[in-house]
């Protein structure tokens, strides 16, 4: 097959993929004009070499066959190109790495192979030559460049978790062969490094710029620089999910920052994850390879993932203990399956389509299907959310034409992450969705589940029993039978609340719901309104989706003082706002004859008329238990009532 593999296929991966993000690399170092000879790009007559293989007979599933195979490509390749119009090669390119062959599900009938994954398990090796005048050979940094670039398209598309996955039985579910869901996640914490040694030689002794690499199979994590330190503290976090094809090992490069040049190394570690699933927490120095003095300060934690919303408490309260909330607190699986009736760009062309997954600043994208309204995609991707209760998951389908490479929006979903906490074992089955901006049949194919983090060893206890851990540690004592009639109690209880959501989607207004926490301090004299955010907006025309905001009004006095007002969410009818408002000097005997006016609004052009009333609620405080306790509620909206 190599003949053939070397001219039709890498020839149109080296010059239609890789050309145009070295161009644009290149660009930002001002060296302009780089292109390949598309007539002169051969990679030998070695081909790609396979050895080493090993079948693993240990923690394994009944229906799978787990091999890992050596790969080694030492070619005598020549790949002409042209930088700033002086003509280079790149010559004896060589790639070594190690493959993981995943083959399920096993089934009884030829070929008895549902399905097969492919992927290295962790960045491969990669060098190669560069041929040419000196004005080529003596760029500073150009061949890391090339190397970086390289490296990074091969990670996007074959480094764990990122896989070539195949379906070979028609009858075989697509998730099965091609999502692995995520069977834990690892926390490192890079602390701080000590005596390490000195690139940088000066009149006045030796100093390092040092900062870190952390590599977890595909993953890349880099802390800031510190200048001037033979002993440095970066106290940097970072997080990965890990599933069960995952390879079980983290690597540490430290690096002396060189603006001039080529980074020098500082040493290198590595950690066994097996180490870290044995202990759940692991603290150690480890001693650097590579150099003659080092070593590294770093932590590390092992998180399962929890079907049950009653772990995501804890798992909030810990990253905010760290001070850190940008850490996660879940994870997040998606499979985009399909969509149906997409509209067409133009009259008569069929969209390229292609969806953009997104939650929080993560992104990913599926393959693009050309020519077609009715894209097959069968991918999963996984992510992970700092708070569930506050994070959505947005889902943009994109179609291009054959001349608008970028391509516009024709579809889009958007659903609250906090939904799922709902659900049974936190999961949307596979199902379809209707798509907002876009026609009135559209629909996009897709399942969702949330896993809760959860530190290796711990039990998952209802809210009001983790409460009281603290305060009471005989509380695991109590029998089986109570703890399993108050977990009911809970259950019932979430259950009852999603059918009050239901109810208030479904209501004859059909006005959508509203999320809010009410508190009063007798001590203090203050009411605060916190508004967590509106649910089931209705929707006149799928292409223009309103912009809810929401007004508070503490009544009897309509006066501007009693006035509050969110922030304007554009573009959604599940809009999350998290905002807390204060009304001070509110005696008791105030309150109770206090009322609450609360009115969704949605942002209007001013040719419209300004702002549109979606719907209000007004609740009468005497009738809420909230002097030093808190009341959170969905209160359903109806439609405004004006007051003589």
């Amino acid at each position: 097959m190599w003949p053939f593999v070397d001219e039709h296929f890498s020839n149109k991966l080296i010059k239609d993929k890789l050309e145009p993000k070295i161009r644009k690399a290149l660009s930002k170092m001002k060296l302009n004009g780089f292109e390949f000879d598309r007539n002169h790009i051969l990679l030998g007559r070695t081909p790609i070499r396979v050895g080493g293989i090993k079948v693993h007979d240990m923690n394994t599933a009944r229906d799978e066959i787990i091999l890992d195979v050596d790969l080694i490509f030492a070619s005598e390749c020549s790949i002409n190109f042209r930088l700033g119009g002086i003509p280079a090669a790149l010559n004896d390119f060589e790639i070594y790495g190690k493959i993981r062959v995943i083959l399920k599900p096993l089934v009884s009938k030829a070929p008895f192979i549902g399905g097969i994954q492919v992927f290295f398990l962790n960045a491969p090796d990669i060098d190669f030559d560069l041929a040419g005048p000196a004005e080529i050979s003596n760029i500073p940094g150009l061949r890391d460049i090339l190397r970086r670039i390289i490296a990074k398209k091969i990670a996007k598309k074959m480094v764990s978790p990122n896989k070539f996955a195949k379906k070979l039985i028609k009858d075989v579910s697509a998730s099965t062969v091609k999502v692995n869901e995520p069977e834990g996640c690892v926390r490192v914490h890079v602390f701080e490094a000590r005596n390490l040694i000195k690139q940088d030689i000066t009149l006045l002794g030796g100093k390092s710029d040092p900062y870190v690499v952390i590599a977890i199979g595909a993953h890349q994590f880099r802390t800031r620089t510190i200048h001037d330190n033979l002993n440095p503290v970066w106290d940097y976090w970072c997080e990965a999910l890990i599933d069960s094809t995952s390879e079980r090992t983290i690597k540490f490069h430290l690096f002396d920052w060189d603006r001039s040049d080529s980074d020098d190394p500082l040493g290198s570690a590595t950690v066994d994850l097996n180490e870290v699933f044995k202990t759940g927490i692991l603290d150690t120095w480890l001693t650097l390879k590579g150099v003659e003095h080092g070593e590294l300060h770093v932590r590390f934690a092992w998180y399962e993932l929890s079907s049950s919303s009653y772990d995501l408490a804890a798992a909030l309260a810990e990253t905010k203990n760290l001070g850190l909330t940008s850490l996660s607190s879940a994870a997040l699986c998606v499979y985009v399956d399909s969509a149906i009736d997409l509209p067409h760009i133009h009259s008569d062309d069929k969209p390229n389509a292609f969806a953009k997954v997104c939650v929080s600043n993560q992104e990913r994208l599926t393959s693009v299907k050309k020519w077609t309204d009715t894209p097959i995609w069968e991918q999963g991707f996984t992510f992970l959310v700092a708070n569930p209760e506050l994070d959505c998951v947005k889902i943009r389908i994109i179609g291009q034409t054959s001349n608008k490479k970028d391509g516009e929006t024709i579809g889009q979903f958007i659903h609250s992450i906090s939904d799922l906490l709902l659900q049974t074992d936190l999961r949307i089955a596979l199902q379809e969705f209707p798509l907002q901006k876009s026609g009135t049949t559209s629909k996009v194919k897709l399942s969702m589940t949330l896993k809760i983090l959860k530190q290796s060893g711990t039990q998952s206890l209802p809210p009001m029993f983790a409460a009281h851990r603290a305060r009471t540690p005989s509380i695991q004592a109590q029998s089986s039978h109570d703890s399993s009639s108050s977990e009911e109690k809970i259950v019932e209880e979430r259950v009852l609340l999603k059918s009050m959501r239901q109810l208030s989607a479904d209501n004859s207004m059909g006005l959508g719901s509203i999320k809010l926490t009410l508190y009063y301090s007798s001590k203090y004299h203050i009411l605060n309104v916190t508004v967590h955010k509106v649910i089931n907006v209705p929707i006149k025309d799928q292409s223009d989706l309103p912009d809810p905001y929401v007004i508070l009004h503490l009544l009897p006095k309509r006066v501007k003082d009693n006035k509050r007002k969110t922030v304007v969410v554009k573009n959604s009818c599940d809009p999350v706002y998290e905002a807390t408002f204060e009304y001070g000097s509110i005696s008791p005997n105030e309150l109770k004859t206090a009322e609450l006016e609360v009115t969704v609004k949605t942002k209007m052009t001013f040719l419209s008329g300004g702002s549109v009333t979606i719907g209000m609620v007004r609740i009468c405080l005497i009738d809420k238990d909230i002097t030093e306790k808190e009341s959170t509620e969905f209160y359903d909206l109806m439609r405004e009532v004006k007051l003589g």
